[in-house]
């Protein structure tokens, strides 16, 4: 067996991970030799998919590939084409074993603690834009944000994040903050920048629906987890059978309302590391409304469509 001992508890724990949030449809395969794990995933328009990652034999040291192995040819564009070759607008890498293959995470800055939940979530992010490619036709690089971390991020002038944020903080925000507006541009709003600070980023969903949403931050960022509601409308959200989504709720993923609006559950504070960013959270967010208009269309509960964040 190629695993070391290391190795062998790093894979128990990944096992444990992927089969808590996506059950029975978590298959792994050559378990001990050249391991290969498939996840079969829905996307919110109710589209079947199965995405195989390969690990390398160093992992977690260096980055898996992952290809869309379900449909077991490559996939098509809106117009016919194989998506069978490297191409930035598609985000794709070219192919494997005949099938699409994804790109999902930049292979230099891959760091040892991500995990392949985060493989399989950044895939089904994927699958999301593909589908809204599909309906479209519009490439793929218009609905999926870029999933690498920024490149040499050139920080901000402090003096946008003064006290009561400490100089680490400032530095952190700053960096935070070009992040965000790399990916969202003009859509990113800061509230209170130097006191109780909050930032609100307006998003599209694939069925073309405009929110905001509004992250608050602690005190101590990024030491603990930040809240998320969405502000825009400026109500709580309602689900298809007219109840409003403004308590605690599993089947919801929904936290109690914070001023008058709907507060989605993102992360686990308790899981919350200091390496997680705000674009994490808002793409979260993103996730969560994409699975609130599944929702809408179709009556299913939300967790139905959602991956536990």
């Amino acid at each position: 067996m190629p695993w070391s001992a290391t190795q062998q508890k790093r894979l128990a724990l990944e096992k444990n991970i992927l089969e808590k949030y996506f059950g029975n449809r978590v298959s792994w395969i050559n378990p001990t030799g050249d391991t290969k794990v498939e996840v079969r995933v829905t996307t919110t328009n109710d589209k079947q998919y199965t995405l195989r990652v390969y690990l390398p034999g160093d992992f977690p040291n260096s980055c898996p590939k992952m290809i869309v192995s379900n449909p077991s040819s490559c996939l098509r564009t809106r117009s016919g084409f194989s998506l069978s070759g490297v191409c930035g607008n598609n985000h794709t890498l070219g192919s494997i074993d005949g099938c699409t293959q994804i790109c999902h995470f930049n292979s230099s800055l891959w760091k040892d603690n991500n995990t392949l939940y985060q493989v399989v979530m950044k895939g089904l992010i994927w699958l999301e834009g593909y589908e809204a490619h599909l309906r479209t036709g519009q490439p793929l690089s218009k609905y999926l944000q870029e999933m690498s971390e920024l490149i040499n991020v050139v920080c901000l002038p402090l003096s946008f994040f003064k006290m009561p944020w400490s100089t680490t903080q400032q530095k952190r925000l700053g960096f935070e903050k070009n992040i965000l507006e790399k990916y969202f541009g003009n859509r990113v709003s800061w509230i209170n920048p130097t006191g109780d600070t909050k930032v609100e980023v307006r998003v599209t969903t694939t069925n073309d629906k405009q929110y905001t949403l509004r992250v608050y931050l602690p005190g101590d960022f990024p030491n603990s987890c930040p809240k998320m509601i969405i502000s825009n409308p400026s109500s709580c959200l309602r689900a298809k059978d007219g109840s409003p989504l403004s308590g605690e709720s599993s089947r919801n993923h929904t936290l109690s309302s914070i001023d008058g609006c709907t507060q989605i559950c993102h992360f686990k504070s308790a899981l919350w590391k200091d390496s997680n960013t705000l674009y994490q959270v808002v793409m979260k967010g993103l996730i969560w409304l994409e699975g609130y208009e599944a929702h809408l269309r179709t009556g299913q509960p939300l967790s139905k469509y959602l991956q536990e964040m």
